[in-house]
């Protein structure tokens, strides 16, 4: 090893001013690096195995004061987001909102013309003066059974027309309406018949007499 040195200075004094001065400052540079590798090498060493880790978790590690404990909860996994298609939900209205789609329901139904020609008659009938107001009843049925067929037949013109407006008013009404509709208007239906049966029973004799002359006629109406 000396011999080498002794070699390189002997070379070393052999060059010029500015030679020297390039060499020394290589020999400063290389110096420097020997210097640095070697305190980083003797750090590691004096450090314990059990705290060097890798570059990528030195970001993951806490430090922690004696006896003091972290616990770590780990997050729920993220569920896939699924889109499902929802359904309808079903409104239950409220009894006030009831009653007044009930009465919007019959609002929108069409008037029933009446059922028979004589009806239309006595509807349409005008008493002569003398005939009092209760008696307009008695009086337009003399009247109606004094009429020839021919003029009932006129009645009955006037009525088919009426009847097939009707029909096509009520397919109409009735198409229209939507599901909780329907159910309420067939409920409202059924209890207005029911009405109208408990009605007729509960009529007296003048009555009947007077609604057996009517299906009389009908059948007569429906035998021309």
């Amino acid at each position: 090893m000396g011999i080498y040195r002794q070699k390189y200075e002997d070379w070393f004094n052999g060059l010029s001013d500015e030679e020297r001065k390039v060499e020394s400052d290589r020999n400063n540079s290389k110096s420097s690096r020997k210097t640095a590798a070697a305190k980083v090498s003797a750090n590691a060493a004096a450090m314990p195995a059990s705290n060097v880790l890798p570059p990528h978790t030195q970001q993951s590690v806490i430090q922690m004061r004696p006896n003091q404990f972290i616990t770590l909860q780990a997050a729920p996994p993220q569920a896939a987001s699924v889109i499902l298609q929802q359904q309808p939900s079903i409104v239950i209205p409220e009894e006030d909102s009831v009653e007044e789609l009930k009465r919007e329901i019959l609002a929108r139904e069409p008037v029933e013309p009446v059922r028979s020609r004589k009806q239309l008659f006595l509807a349409s009938w005008v008493p002569s003066g003398k005939s009092k107001k209760k008696q307009k009843g008695q009086d337009g049925l003399k009247e109606w059974r004094g009429m020839s067929k021919e003029d009932k037949r006129i009645w009955r013109k006037k009525l088919e027309p009426q009847r097939l407006k009707y029909i096509d008013d009520y397919t109409v009404f009735v198409r229209g309406l939507s599901k909780q509709e329907l159910e309420l208007y067939m409920d409202l239906k059924q209890k207005r018949d029911e009405d109208e049966e408990t009605k007729k029973s509960e009529m007296p004799e003048n009555s009947e007499s007077s609604e057996s002359s009517e299906s009389e006629d009908d059948e007569e109406e429906s035998s021309e």
